[in-house]
């Protein structure tokens, strides 16, 4: 055949000289920034072909550390995740923005737990060294469980 117009789903490509994929003509899962999508016109007298670009609304996937970059988008459908620590995505409130908050380490850690330490102890090492909660945080994330384990009924 001179051309061959395949049904591939994925981006428009020409890898080879008569074999043409015309590519999907809108996206229907979210992206990390805009993908081209289109169509092919076909000549069929000569089977010669152009493919044209199409200008649709598509579904981006943005990440932020910062609640307030997440801002709504008028043309495109934009959901966002927001990285941070533990104590910090615990703050942020939940919107139709929002799609996932996405808990950020740096490194692989293991615990060493001494039979001595006391639970505040152990609850300071898995806040420093498992969720890498910064130092000055710990005091208030410690003081919250200290209260409500306060008031814990037993028996």
């Amino acid at each position: 055949f001179p051309v061959v117009f395949a049904g591939d789903l994925h981006a428009h490509s020409n890898t080879q000289r008569n074999i043409v994929y015309p590519g999907s003509p809108m996206t229907t899962s979210f992206h990390r920034s805009r993908v081209k999508t289109g169509y092919l016109l076909i000549n069929e007298r000569d089977w010669s072909w152009m493919w044209e670009e199409f200008k649709l609304p598509q579904l981006i996937r943005q990440t932020v550390s910062d609640p307030s970059d997440m801002v709504p988008t008028d043309y495109d459908h934009t959901i966002y995740e927001i990285e941070g620590d533990f104590h910090d995505l615990a703050t942020v409130k939940n919107s139709d923005l929002l799609d996932k908050k996405v808990v950020k380490r740096n490194t692989e850690a293991s615990l060493i737990i001494s039979k001595d330490m006391s639970i505040d102890e152990e609850l300071v090492e898995y806040l420093t060294y498992i969720l890498e909660i910064s130092p000055d945080k710990i005091p208030d994330i410690l003081g919250t469980y200290n209260d409500y384990a306060a008031n814990i009924e037993m028996g």
